[in-house]
């Protein structure tokens, strides 16, 4: 059968409506007309600028500049990264509003969509006392979706969420669940990324989880495929870790790229030796900072006269030994901050030493 036009089927309806067979010539200009008024415009209406209100400029997060609801976030990592970890403890978080990774959070009802067991998730559960916060929709697909799936799931778990009072949608991760047939094709990602949209329309926050490709890549291009999927999103995360030849390292990086001022460019976290939460230890260079402090604590003389930089310098190790510029320069900044003594005015015949208090 030939597909009625937006042309044929005006004509029909404004005959319909008037009780006539006849029916009228219509000029293009007049379709949308006469189609408006017998079906409801399914696009919304454009809002003059100034007649938007402060309350739309709210925004309120539930992971202080990282997660926000009506908006979404992309947190990327390497597999096996410990990405599942860090979910884990940023659940527990959520649940009592208390801070994570050193960033305030807001008591948060999370529903997460897993490609991980319930086996995985009893255990999780029970290590990290998750309770009736959060949902979960373990491995809910046997196969791909196409994108009219897709559009039906995202709206199951739109009512699901609503349901049960839900403030977060997880998807962990977007790849298990998307209907992309190739992650780097632009259009198939914008499409499975654009109908999250009817998630944070519901007034959701929104969190997805992917993996970084196996280059790497350089800031905002970290994440596997395409660059419209960092485009799709309002906060983009990267997670790696510190020191990546060193797998016994508990630390991890987290680099943001955002629409929000509030969203940190650099944050450096450690998991705790038992394994009870992570702290906040700044950006790398904080962090750099302290790790030179110390060496150098380990190899200054407890008394005067001390000794010059250049000595304090060969000292030290040859695994971690910085430039010998570096460590003139913190040992001036210690100095000056009285975390060690120093002497001499570092001109011809008056070096400058140091030495503990």
């Amino acid at each position: 059968m030939k597909r009625e036009s937006i042309l044929d089927r005006a004509r029909r309806e404004h005959a319909e409506k008037n009780g006539s067979g006849k029916i009228p010539h219509l000029e293009r200009g007049e379709i949308g007309k006469a189609e408006n008024t017998v079906t409801s415009p399914r696009w919304p209406d454009p809002v003059c600028v100034s007649d938007l209100t402060q309350t739309a400029a709210d925004v309120e997060f539930l992971w202080h500049g990282c997660i926000a609801r009506r908006h979404t976030t992309m947190l990327s990592a390497l597999m096996k990264c410990g990405k599942s970890t860090f979910l884990g403890h940023l659940l527990r978080s959520l649940q009592s509003g208390e801070p994570f990774a050193g960033r305030a959070t807001k008591e948060t009802r999370t529903l997460v969509v897993s490609e991980e067991s319930q086996s995985i998730w009893i255990r999780r559960r029970d290590a990290l006392e998750l309770d009736g916060h959060l949902f979960v929709m373990s491995r809910p697909m046997l196969g791909r979706p196409n994108f009219g799936d897709w559009s039906d799931f995202l709206g199951h778990i739109e009512g699901r969420a609503i349901e049960r009072k839900c403030d977060l949608v997880v998807i962990d991760t977007i790849s298990a669940f998307a209907p992309w047939k190739s992650e780097n094709d632009s259009a198939e990602v914008m499409g499975t990324m654009t109908p999250l949209n009817r998630l944070t329309e519901a007034g959701l926050g929104v969190l997805v989880f992917h993996h970084i490709g196996k280059s790497d890549g350089s800031e905002g291009r970290a994440a596997r495929g395409s660059t419209a999927l960092a485009g799709a999103v309002d906060v983009l995360l990267e997670m790696r870790r510190h020191k990546p030849d060193v797998l016994a390292d508990r630390r991890r990086v987290l680099k943001g790229l955002s629409r929000f001022e509030e969203t940190p460019e650099e944050i450096v976290v450690t998991l705790r030796e038992d394994g009870g939460g992570y702290d906040c230890e700044g950006d790398r260079r904080a962090v750099a900072a302290r790790e030179l402090n110390a060496l150098l604590l380990d190899v200054l003389p407890d008394e005067s006269p001390g000794l010059r930089a250049d000595q304090i310098h060969e000292l030290m190790s040859t695994d971690d030994r910085p430039k010998r510029g570096a460590v003139m320069a913190a040992l001036k900044v210690g100095a000056a901050a009285g975390q060690w003594t120093s002497a001499g005015t570092g001109l011809r015949g008056s070096p400058m030493r140091f030495w503990k208090h």
